[in-house]
């Protein structure tokens, strides 16, 4: 596709706290006939140190960031055919950008929904929430979808897979910092965004799903409430096991049965760290806490995890400003191996079956 071409076509964010409903939201998307979302993998940010001013894509260099393609985290799990893929980025003139090369890819990827004419390219990745002045950067005129689920219910959630160490304390302040920085972006320019509650998503998909549509200029269809129809497609690509911890309640249709599922399942104590950590982020995301006065000994006792939950973003905040670029990426790689991120365990797994269905609309 010419890069003119590609330039017309708008790129969208999926962000917000892990486990909030942004895999559920991405299929959503992912089930309208004229957006592309594939799964999360952040090469977008991880490669752009590197590939990011480059200024002449000859063959070497397409080859070289290629090859540093196949090698990130998740990526393993896109189904996209990567000899096409190999070829459509060969064809790409010399002058074109490291955002033409992104949206390429994207526009490759393989869904297991129809498509039709491609007007929206999207990605949905949590993470990139602490990233949008660098999303910005390099996609001037990125739109971001945000949302949002209840820190109670999040951090339940946040407590039954391995994402991150299941300590209340540290799950909880991640919220918060989540919301935090988010805000800050949100409110220099809130033309850009489009905040929704996974509580109001679950209640009323079609009302708010409608609500999105608009944002994103295409029209709503009922297919996004029923992703879920997908089930065999999915089956048929990826291992089961994969499926069994990430994917499947994807295969149940939408409910509320999971909102304010913390009222049963948190005793007193827990709510009362909850609401105490998150503090005044509660209400400005509108939700309604319980304990709003603090109690000193808990709070102290709650430190530790706060600290634990903020200590991974400083180490990473003050890696990008004090060390270059190749010592950065040798750091990164280090605290993987040191940490050992959940995304790591996913590095063997193969997919069963790729379609060679809609490589390009």
């Amino acid at each position: 596709m010419h890069t003119t071409v590609l330039s017309k076509i708008p790129f969208v964010f999926i962000i917000g706290r892990p486990r909030s409903g942004t895999t559920m939201l991405r299929f959503m998307l992912d089930a309208h006939p004229n957006i592309r979302i594939p799964l999360e993998s952040a090469f977008i940010k991880n490669l752009f140190p590197k590939y990011g001013k480059i200024k002449i894509w000859d063959e070497k260099t397409v080859l070289t960031f290629f090859e540093e393609l196949l090698r990130q985290p998740q990526y393993n799990l896109w189904t996209i055919d990567n000899d096409f893929l190999k070829q459509e980025l060969l064809k790409v003139p010399e002058n074109s950008t490291f955002q033409d090369i992104c949206k390429i890819i994207y526009l490759n990827t393989i869904s297991f929904f129809e498509k039709n004419e491609i007007k929206i390219l999207a990605d949905k990745n949590p993470p990139y929430t602490l990233s949008i002045p660098l999303l910005l950067k390099i996609f001037p005129d990125a739109r971001f979808i945000y949302i949002v689920r209840d820190y109670r219910d999040n951090v339940l959630s946040m407590k039954n897979v391995d994402f991150e160490k299941p300590w209340l304390p540290s799950l909880a302040y991640r919220w918060r910092y989540y919301n935090k920085i988010f805000l800050k972006s949100y409110n220099k320019d809130k033309s850009r965004f489009h905040i929704v509650k996974y509580e109001d998503l679950v209640k009323e998909p079609e009302k708010y799903l409608t609500k999105l549509c608009e944002f994103l200029n295409v029209n709503f269809i009922e297919d996004m409430i029923h992703y879920n129809r997908i089930k065999d497609e999915v089956l048929k690509t990826y291992p089961q096991k994969l499926i069994d911890v990430y994917l499947k309640s994807l295969f149940e249709p939408v409910s509320p049965n999971k909102v304010e599922q913390w009222k049963n399942k948190m005793t007193k104590i827990e709510i009362q760290k909850c609401d105490m950590i998150v503090g005044k982020y509660a209400e400005i995301m509108h939700y309604q806490r319980i304990y709003k006065k603090k109690n000193i000994l808990l709070f102290i006792g709650c430190l530790p995890g706060m600290f634990y939950g903020r200590l991974y973003y400083i180490i990473l905040d003050t890696a990008k400003v004090m060390l270059p670029s190749k010592l950065r990426e040798m750091f990164f790689k280090m605290l993987v191996k040191i940490y050992k991120p959940w995304w790591t365990k996913n590095y063997s797994i193969k997919l069963k079956n790729i379609s060679t269905k809609n490589h390009t609309a």
